[in-house]
């Protein structure tokens, strides 16, 4: 079964989104330089961005502080959030969401040069999002999935896959944390079949977590969010007697 078919884990976050908001980790500075690279507007325009499926506005939020340093006046950026408990947080820090689902959501006349997923792709139905992306993008206009892939290193990080694995047995998702580094995104054939041209970048940034700062965030991952309570619990205990006082290492 396709994420965007498991709705149950697709309408979990909303519980839990003053969490996600603090403990999901912030896209690497390269990343963000990236996308707003491709816009092809003058220096003194505002590129026209949609986040999609923004949450509690993570990206759009790092988009819009590092437009303002590239572009005389700034970003202009529109998020759409099914969530509204999500859309909430994000409306919160000066961002304009409208609440709706992507593949219900109207348009208008909105045209943009920048379309981002930021942790989202995977919750929309390809094949009536691709279509849709591509009426509202202006010609040479830039689509970008982005992903956080957190695995805590060494000895530690095995352990903690192992328990994972253990809970959810074959679960192989951009929104558990795997490592599947070493292998193209699925996305990427959907997008060639569309018609994207498409092309696949990795930045590492090395990170520190303590353990309660390595639980929270892993916890509010919607594979953990939909399990019956009693298993959450054993799997925190699990993972809890794992990392040691001082935090662990990770990798993004």
């Amino acid at each position: 079964m396709a994420f965007f078919e498991e709705r149950h884990r697709a309408e979990s976050f909303g519980q839990i989104a003053h969490d996600y908001d603090r403990y999901r980790p912030r896209y690497p500075e390269p990343l963000i330089a990236e996308i707003l690279s491709h816009p092809k507007t003058p220096a003194s325009q505002s590129p026209r961005i949609l986040d999609v499926g923004s949450g509690t506005g993570i990206l759009a939020t790092q988009l819009l502080a590092a437009g303002e340093h590239i572009f005389s006046t700034g970003c202009q950026i529109l998020s759409v959030e099914p969530d509204t408990e999500m859309a909430g947080i994000a409306r919160s820090k000066g961002l304009s969401v409208e609440v709706t689902n992507f593949e219900d959501w109207n348009p208008g006349d909105h045209i943009f040069d920048v379309v981002t997923f930021g942790q989202s792709f995977h919750w929309v139905d390809p094949s009536l999002a691709l279509p849709l992306i591509r009426t509202i993008l202006t010609p040479g206009g830039t689509l970008a999935l982005a992903w956080n892939d957190i695995s805590a290193d060494g000895d530690v990080g095995d352990a903690l896959a192992s328990i994972l694995e253990s809970f959810h047995p074959r679960l192989h998702s951009p929104d558990a944390g795997q490592d599947d580094s070493m292998h193209e995104h699925p996305v990427i054939a959907d997008l060639r079949a569309n018609g994207f041209t498409a092309e696949e970048l990795s930045f590492m940034e090395t990170l520190h977590y303590s353990r309660e700062d390595w639980l929270a965030m892993v916890f509010t991952h919607s594979a953990q969010l939909t399990m019956p309570p009693q298993q959450r619990e054993a799997m925190f205990s699990e993972m809890s007697a794992v990392i040691p006082d001082e935090g662990l290492a990770a990798r993004n």
